[in-house]
């Protein structure tokens, strides 16, 4: 797992817990009720300590998410790399992340497709290339 997905992961629990801790302390508990306290801790009614912390939790959420997804981007980039490197290292003209050829429930896995113009093209699944 990359760094910045855990980074991502750690800022999105913190902050949900932060927020969950901060919606029941202040009378949340009760769903009926909770837009109301939203409304209360974001407008500051419950104070300007709840308020900061409130608005600094769901900052966090969001930061959370975004380092979250950015992670699995790179982690993604560098498994289309190593493919890449992998097919035109064995002799292909191209490599290419994709669906396995067989998709049966039992049997699906992202594939790494190394193609050329010359001949057949190889699938294997793109988490084994060590490359």
């Amino acid at each position: 797992m990359s760094t910045l997905m855990t980074l991502g992961a750690a800022a999105f629990f913190a902050g949900g817990l932060t927020f969950m801790g901060l919606l029941f302390s202040s009378g949340g508990s009760q769903r009926s009720r909770q837009f109301a306290v939203i409304s209360q801790l974001w407008t500051g009614q419950h104070g300007s300590a709840r308020k900061l912390l409130c608005r600094a939790s769901l900052g966090l959420i969001a930061t959370g998410a975004v380092l979250c997804f950015a992670g699995v981007v790179r982690m993604d980039g560098e498994r289309a790399a190593r493919c890449a490197s992998y097919c035109v290292d064995d002799g292909y003209q191209r490599g290419a992340i994709g669906p396995s050829a067989d998709r049966s429930p039992a049997n699906r896995y992202v594939a790494c497709i190394c193609a050329s113009d010359l001949g057949p093209s190889k699938e294997v699944r793109a988490d084994t290339i060590k490359h």
